[in-house]
């Protein structure tokens, strides 16, 4: 259980420092709309396009390590990421709770395996 929850727990920073990139690329998106930049605002929407990809590829890479932990928890396909987390021991149900007060496990990103996504989105 330890490696998958450190795996989901890689793969939620990962999927956040990616909608973290789309912030930029949106904000930089508005400042070419007030400055009426209209060339550099059409390779901003290229960016943003290409960005949304990674996301959703991150999304999914996330998903299936949520899959890999709920079945290493005994749970089953329609477990909520809510119900995933109060299967977990007490003393690690603060790095997915959501509510912001803890860090979370440090480590480098780590793969799941082959993506797949139920488009469940982490609850908080």
């Amino acid at each position: 259980m330890n490696e998958e929850l450190n795996n989901l727990i890689a793969a939620l920073r990962e999927e956040l420092t990616q909608y973290g990139e789309v912030l930029a690329l949106m904000q930089e998106q508005q400042e070419l709309i007030i400055n009426r930049s209209a060339n550099d605002l059409l390779l901003n929407l290229n960016a943003v396009n290409e960005q949304m990809e990674r996301v959703a590829a991150t999304r999914q890479q996330r998903e299936l390590c949520r899959q890999q932990l709920v079945a290493s928890l005994g749970g089953t396909d329609e477990t909520t990421f809510r119900e995933m987390t109060a299967m977990l021991p007490a003393e690690v149900q603060p790095l997915l709770d959501g509510d912001g007060s803890s860090g979370g496990a440090s480590g480098a990103t780590r793969r799941c395996g082959a993506a797949g996504s139920t488009g469940e989105e982490p609850a908080g």
